[in-house]
C-alpha cells in the first residue's frame, strides 16, 4: 500500500505540476532548440523516448533512465537541419553518465548554431534581403536513482542561453523531473517527464518568452527479447504549453539482430518541429560502442539527418 501511494504521488505530482503552468497560454516558447531529437536512436523511433531512456540521452528524455545505466557512458550526436536552407543549421548534443553506488550522475551540452537564415513573414512569405542568426546552448546537470525494484527516479537542472541576430537572452534555469515504473507485466514500462520547468528568457530588445514546456508520459514494451534479438514498440503522448503547438503522439519500433545491428522506424505527430512526420534509423553496436543514424524529410525546409556515437568505458 505504501508504494502504491508513493507511486501516485510521484506521478501525480509531475503531471499536477505540468497542468498547473500549462493552463496559462503565456506567449510563443522561446528556445526551440530544446524540443528538437538530440539523439538518433531515439529519433529513428520517431521521439518516443519516454518510457525508453536507457543509454546516455536519459538525461534529455527522461532522467530517470539514467538510475538504471550501470557503465559509463558518453553520447556525441550531431543534427543537420533543413538542407534546403542556403546556410547550415546544426545542433550538437555532449553528454556523459557517471554510475556510483547512490545514483548515477549525467551532464550534457547541447548547442545550435546557423549560418544566415533568411526571414519569413506572418504568411512564410521570403523577405527579400532579410537575414538572420541563432546561438542557442544549454548546460544539464542532472542524477537517477532505481529508488525501488521496480521505479526510478529522475532530476535535471538546465542552464540556457539564446542569441537570434543582435539580442541575446540572460541565462534561463530549467527543471527537468522523471520517472519510470515497471509495470507488473514483463517488458512493459511506463514513463513520465515533465521537461523545461523554469525561468523565462529575456532579451536585449525587451523581448520576453517562456521556455518550451512539455509534458511527456511514454510506454514501451520489449515483445521479444531474447539473446540474439530484441524487438521493442514505444509509444508517447506529447503535451506542450498552449500557444507553443497542439497535443500530439509519437511512436516508434525497434528491432536487433544479433544485438549488434539495429533497424528503427516511426512517427512523430508534431506538425512544426524538426521531428515530426516519418522516420527512419539504423544503428549497429559492440561491446562498447554504438553508432546510429537518423533520417527524415522535413517539407520544403529539406532533410534532415542525425548521427550519434555512443561510448561505454
Amino acid at each position: 500500500m505504501r508504494k502504491r501511494i508513493t507511486l501516485l504521488i510521484t506521478f501525480g505530482f509531475i503531471l499536477g505540476a505540468a497542468s498547473t503552468v500549462m493552463a496559462d497560454p503565456g506567449k510563443t516558447a522561446a528556445a526551440q532548440f530544446l524540443k528538437f531529437d538530440v539523439a538518433a536512436r531515439a529519433a529513428g523511433m520517431g521521439g518516443a523516448f519516454a518510457g525508453v531512456a536507457d543509454d546516455a540521452s536519459a538525461l534529455y528524455y527522461n532522467p530517470a533512465g539514467l538510475g538504471d545505466l550501470i557503465d559509463r557512458e558518453a553520447l556525441v550526436s550531431y543534427v543537420s537541419l533543413y538542407s534546403e536552407l542556403p546556410d547550415p543549421v546544426s545542433l550538437y548534443y555532449l553528454s556523459y553518465v557517471h554510475p556510483t553506488p547512490w545514483a548515477s550522475f549525467g551532464g550534457s551540452l547541447t548547442y545550435l548554431g546557423s549560418g544566415d537564415i533568411p526571414g519569413y513573414d506572418d504568411k512564410g512569405i521570403p523577405i527579400q534581403g532579410t537575414t538572420f542568426t541563432i546561438r542557442d546552448l544549454a548546460l544539464s546537470f542532472g542524477l537517477g536513482k532505481r529508488v525501488w525494484e521496480d521505479l526510478a527516479l529522475g532530476a535535471g537542472l538546465k542552464i540556457i542561453s539564446s542569441r537570434i541576430e543582435d539580442a541575446s537572452s540572460n541565462i534561463g534555469i530549467a527543471l527537468d523531473l522523471g520517472a519510470i515504473y515497471e509495470i507488473p507485466i514483463p517488458g512493459l514500462l511506463l514513463g513520465a517527464a515533465i521537461k523545461n520547468l523554469g525561468t523565462s528568457l529575456k532579451y536585449d530588445d525587451g523581448k520576453s518568452n517562456d521556455l518550451p514546456l512539455m509534458l511527456k508520459t511514454g510506454l514501451s514494451y520489449s515483445i521479444v527479447k531474447t539473446k540474439e534479438q530484441e524487438f521493442r514498440a514505444a509509444i508517447d503522448g506529447n503535451i506542450p504549453k498552449a500557444k507553443d503547438g497542439s497535443t500530439y503522439v509519437s511512436a516508434g519500433l525497434e528491432y536487433w539482430y544479433q544485438r549488434a545491428f539495429g533497424v528503427r522506424i516511426g512517427y512523430n505527430g508534431s506538425a512544426s518541429d524538426p521531428g515530426g512526420g516519418l522516420t527512419l534509423g539504423a544503428g549497429f553496436k559492440g561491446a562498447n560502442f554504438g553508432l546510429d543514424y537518423a533520417y527524415h524529410f522535413f517539407g520544403d525546409l529539406g532533410d534532415v539527418h542525425r548521427i550519434s556515437l555512443l561510448g561505454k568505458f
